[in-house]
């Protein structure tokens, strides 16, 4: 597989990553080391909660879609370097024994100033898998090989 470069990606690209599965474990194991709240950590404290259950971190699910879209190379052996991410919104709660997977959308490209390089604005959105539900979206800036 060989890298893309910034005038070979095209302007309204979708790349779909694989799923991954949200265990009641990984989402315990990732809380209690990032984010040790009681929504994320304790089931009964969860269940009284605003969401009525225990629930996955933003910040696992944002960290699994890099993850994610890492494995899936959308622009083959050219990395995601990223530079910026804007506009991240939390749309839903992840809970236990969900599918989340990654729908990835060229929205630009841009040269840069500095030779040799360009960069790409990605909307990405983590989705559950099987409703298609937006869990958390956001803008990606990546920068690539001219």
């Amino acid at each position: 597989m060989t890298g893309k470069t910034l005038d070979e990606i095209e302007i309204g690209s979708v790349y779909f990553s694989d799923e991954q599965l949200m265990t009641l474990e990984s989402i315990i194991e990732f809380a209690s080391v990032y984010d040790p709240q009681p929504m994320h950590l304790d089931q009964a404290a969860a269940a009284d909660g605003p969401f009525g259950q225990l629930t996955a971190s933003g910040w696992q699910t944002l960290s699994l879609t890099m993850k994610m879209m890492a494995e899936r190379k959308p622009f083959g052996d050219t990395p995601l370097i990223g530079v910026g991410v804007d506009g991240i919104e939390f749309k839903r709660p992840v809970f236990a024994d969900t599918r989340i997977r990654v729908r990835a959308e060229v929205t630009g490209k841009r040269p840069s100033l500095k030779p040799g390089r360009g960069f790409v604005t990605i909307k990405v959105e983590t989705q559950n898998a099987d409703t298609g539900e937006v869990v958390v979206r956001q803008n990606w800036t990546v920068m690539v090989p001219a």
